[in-house]
């Protein structure tokens, strides 16, 4: 049972504020007042700090209220959507030092979490020179039995990772196309191609725009079809 605190025993307004603190933590006991203590210091880093705002306040309070080391995100630097990252990643066990860091923002949180939640070796795309969606690719890859360092360069956008690791998926030689000369539409009419056993370098000239890529390998998929027919 919690020991009652007698507040008689500092009520004197000539006591100072810290000596009152003092008298009242020592009421509770040894044990209990170094548990207080510790809540109560953290309660004064958070409160008394006007770096952060009442969001951060209460991501900081929940992670207290659940046990968790909320050192790993009390920091003004992080805004309280990352800090919410931050704290899903500690109750889930993870390894958050691999992003918890403020030049990642919560998207880019959000998919490295992701990467350790299903145990991907994440240190291919925990890299803040990666957008999210292009870490979305780069994850969705790690996933298949294909290797994504082909498509791992940031001068590709999401989208033409997406192309290029469609076509891995697909068991298609990529490296017509898995060049940041074409764009995403592009690389799909090249990719379509190579899907249909048409001979799409007669078209990979980035000097046709994706619209005419696919005139061309419409053409050529018509011819084959009428030459298996024969």
């Amino acid at each position: 049972m919690n020991k009652k605190i007698n507040v008689k025993e500092y009520l004197d307004p000539n006591i100072p504020s810290e000596e009152m603190k003092e008298i009242r933590l020592k009421m509770i006991g040894k044990h209990s007042y170094q548990k207080q203590q510790a809540k109560e210091d953290l309660d004064g880093l958070i409160y008394n700090n006007f770096l952060f705002n009442s969001h951060q306040m209460d991501e900081i309070r929940e992670g207290i209220e659940l046990g968790l080391d909320v050192s790993n995100y009390a920091d003004p630097r992080f805004d309280w959507e990352q800090m919410d990252e931050i704290k899903e990643g500690l109750q889930d066990k993870l390894d958050v030092s691999k992003y918890n860091d403020p030049i990642f923002d919560k998207y880019q949180m959000y998919e490295i979490k992701e990467g350790l939640q299903d145990k991907l070796d994440v240190s291919s795309y925990s890299d803040p020179k990666y957008d999210y969606k292009q870490m979305i690719q780069i994850r969705l890859g790690l996933y298949s039995d294909f290797d994504p360092s082909i498509y791992t360069d940031p001068k590709y956008d999401s989208h033409q990772m997406d192309e290029i690791r469609r076509g891995l998926l697909y068991g298609i030689d990529v490296s017509s196309y898995a060049d940041p000369k074409y764009n995403d539409k592009q690389m799909e009419q090249i990719r379509l191609g190579l899907e249909d056993f048409i001979d799409s370098s007669i078209y990979t000239d980035p000097k046709y725009d994706y619209k005419q890529m696919s005139e061309i390998r419409k053409g050529l998929s018509y011819n084959s079809n009428i030459k298996n027919d024969k």
